[in-house]
């Protein structure tokens, strides 16, 4: 399996110049003097008749968009509602083991979506909006300042990563669970109620509160914080049956675009589906951009 990037690298020729790169600084102990300076080029170009004032503010966020990739390495896994247990030991939905044995469906919604239909996939891994559009044409602005491919991640890409490359956990946080302040859960093998510590509280009950949320074992932040997140893929209730193993792309056209949902009191990983218009612009619903690569972008 070859280990991709959330991205890859395309570095333009180098061209001599003491020109409006000039006006850009980009102090980075991860991104190389190449790709910085491919940056400096991409911006000056596309925006000559920008300030320095915005031409450093889009190299920092291009920069920043780079230094905060993570890499995961491409493989197979099986996509969808994986199962819970009917009666679940801990007496908390935010508290399930996975086994083999469970029967019943994580998520209440998975019958509605199409999720309940597990199928095995190899994934080649790969700020608030208001439509699928603003989400899908930032990434792609994105690829045009860093000349790397930066797009939105397919529903397959999405799931992988949450779920630290396809392992059976229903939270994309740290340990699997999501243990709320003054949270607790039943120990079938004391007979007790146990409450969190103040050190293993990971999931603030507020959607702000997005930087309280600890990463899952990958290291990828915020997939369990209560935002419903664009993916690339249109929306159809009945891909799953047909999906194919390698690299799913979703179906070709649609009227809906899907969503992932890493909230849930079902299941962290909820299908969801919406036009790609919502009526306004909402905390809950955002995005992340990737990109595929075998090398490091900041290489």
């Amino acid at each position: 399996m070859k280990a991709t990037w959330l991205g890859m690298m395309l570095l333009l020729p180098l061209l001599t110049a003491c020109d409006a790169r000039s006006d850009i600084t980009i102090n980075s102990t991860q991104i190389s003097e190449q790709q910085a300076n491919t940056i400096k080029q991409n911006i000056a170009s596309q925006y000559p008749n920008a300030s320095a004032e915005e031409k450093q503010q889009i190299a920092d966020v291009a920069v920043k968009s780079i230094e905060n990739l993570v890499f995961v390495e491409g493989g197979s896994f099986d996509m969808g509602d994986f199962k819970a247990p009917c009666e679940i030991p801990s007496r908390r939905r935010e508290r399930i083991d996975w086994s083999p044995n469970n029967e019943c469906y994580a998520s209440l919604t998975s019958t509605l979506s199409g999720g309940m239909h597990l199928h095995k996939v190899r994934s080649m891994s790969a700020a608030s909006t208001k439509t699928w559009q603003d989400a899908k044409d930032y990434c792609l602005w994105l690829g045009q300042v860093t000349t790397l491919p930066f797009d939105l991640p397919t529903e397959a890409q999405w799931e992988y990563a949450a779920r630290s490359r396809g392992q059976h956990y229903y939270f994309a946080t740290n340990t699997g669970y999501l243990q709320f302040i003054e949270g607790s859960y039943y120990n079938p093998t004391t007979g007790y109620m146990v409450d969190y510590t103040e050190d293993e509280v990971n999931a603030p009950k507020q959607i702000e509160d997005v930087d309280a949320y600890p990463p899952n074992p990958l290291g990828v932040y915020g997939m369990s914080n209560k935002v419903s997140e664009w993916v690339n893929d249109w929306y159809a209730k009945d891909y799953y049956l047909h999906s194919p193993e390698k690299n799913p792309q979703g179906p070709e056209t649609g009227t809906e675009k899907v969503q992932r949902d890493g909230a849930g009191t079902t299941m962290t990983f909820s299908r969801l589906h919406s036009t790609i218009q919502l009526k306004q612009y909402s905390p809950s619903d955002s995005f992340r951009c990737v990109l595929q690569q075998k090398h490091s972008a900041t290489q």
